[in-house]
């Protein structure tokens, strides 16, 4: 009888899937792991691991690159992640093989007992960036609150290099407010001088491009319950975007109430992810560039899909900032570059922390000190 093509597919399937089953029973023929499941390495299953998505492996990582791919110790798979049993590393090996920004989360985490993200309504991280006139600098009363950014160790914050670069009426930046959600109560805030100001080196005023900056303090700020820094995401949007992924954005919010200005701390959860093609026509009757156009790295959009609270609020939210939640974890995403700030249908435009990931560590992690 002569074998089809058609048979040999299905005797071809039946092998691989026989193969599979035993490439995948890493601990027990029955028992099916997940991501963060404790399994045993390949060879005779000694040494014990953990599962965890390939690109977060460095020695599985090693040996791909190096076509020495062993077989054995896999897991199995969460979407289109292949997930591997990876041999742990002590705190040390971990802090060398992994980049600065890291390192300093897990030391933040570590020294402040974080088992998870923080109450959105405290937001320990928001500074507000206070501005004076040179000639008033020690005045009484010439404060003016103009930008926001957000705490990224014990002596630097992050925030949008327009900030820092346009005089705002004549206005420079001087200070920082740690520590408070409503800039009225004058009570809760803690007042750090300036003592340098980090633009990025390609920043273009004109197109808004690299539009990101550091505040380095003159002093190291203590860590409290209301004064805790962010952890910066480390990982392109695409490894976490998800049908699951908040995006989150703080910014300033000024109301008017009974002839006064209350400035307060405010958040929009839920934002939805523009595509930059699509962000970047939204803006074209601005003629505003909006770079790379087919990459979310460079920039990221989000709009807010609450028409109530796009026409109802007022955001100064320049230095806002843009978290997103993944695995029980903030990060921050992005700085406001610009955007819509009263109602209206646009979305909001960040410049992108990981794009600009590597400039930031040199400027903050430089030696390692968390």
């Amino acid at each position: 009888m002569e074998i089809t093509a058609w048979t040999w597919m299905c005797v071809l399937h039946l092998i691989l899937l026989n193969r599979c089953r035993a490439v995948h029973r890493v601990v027990a023929e029955d028992l099916e792991l997940y991501e963060g499941s404790r399994c045993r390495l390949g060879g005779d299953g000694a040494e014990q691991g953990v599962c965890v998505k390939l690109i977060n492996c460095p020695v599985r990582v090693q040996q791909v690159r190096a076509g020495n791919f062993n077989e054995g110790g896999r897991c199995g798979f969460s979407s289109f992640h292949e997930i591997v049993c990876c041999r742990e590393l002590s705190s040390e090996q971990l802090k060398e093989q992994s980049r600065p920004a890291e390192a300093a989360c897990r030391e933040f985490r570590r020294t402040l007992n974080v088992d998870g993200p923080p109450a959105t309504s405290v937001m320990p991280y928001m500074v507000a960036l206070s501005f004076s006139s040179p000639k008033d600098e020690d005045a009484s009363g010439m404060i003016r609150y103009a930008c926001g950014g957000a705490l990224i160790s014990h002596m630097h914050i992050l925030t949008a290099a327009h900030c820092v670069t346009t005089n705002i009426d004549g206005f420079k930046p001087v200070q920082v407010l740690l520590g408070s959600t409503d800039l009225s109560k004058q009570n809760q805030n803690i007042i750090v001088p300036i003592a340098r100001i980090i633009k990025h080196p390609r920043y273009d005023e004109s197109s808004n491009h690299n539009d990101i900056a550091i505040i380095e303090l003159q002093n190291p700020v203590e860590f409290t319950s209301s004064v805790q820094p962010v952890c910066l995401l480390t990982k392109p949007l695409s490894n976490l975007v998800s049908e699951s992924a908040n995006f989150i954005m703080l910014g300033w919010v000024s109301t008017f109430v009974g002839g006064s200005t209350h400035t307060r701390l405010m958040k929009a959860e839920n934002l939805h992810l523009v595509g930059g093609k699509d962000c970047s026509e939204s803006y074209s009757d601005l003629r505003v560039q909006i770079h790379p156009i087919e990459s979310n790295d460079t920039v990221i959009c989000v709009w807010d899909p609450s028409i109530g609270r796009r026409a109802d609020t007022c955001w100064d939210n320049t230095g806002g900032v843009l978290l997103i939640s993944s695995r029980e974890f903030l990060f921050l995403a992005g700085v406001t570059a610009f955007g819509q700030t009263c109602g209206g249908s646009r979305p909001s435009v960040y410049t992108s922390v990981f794009e600009h990931l590597t400039w930031i560590e040199d400027q903050v992690w430089q030696r390692r000190d968390f």
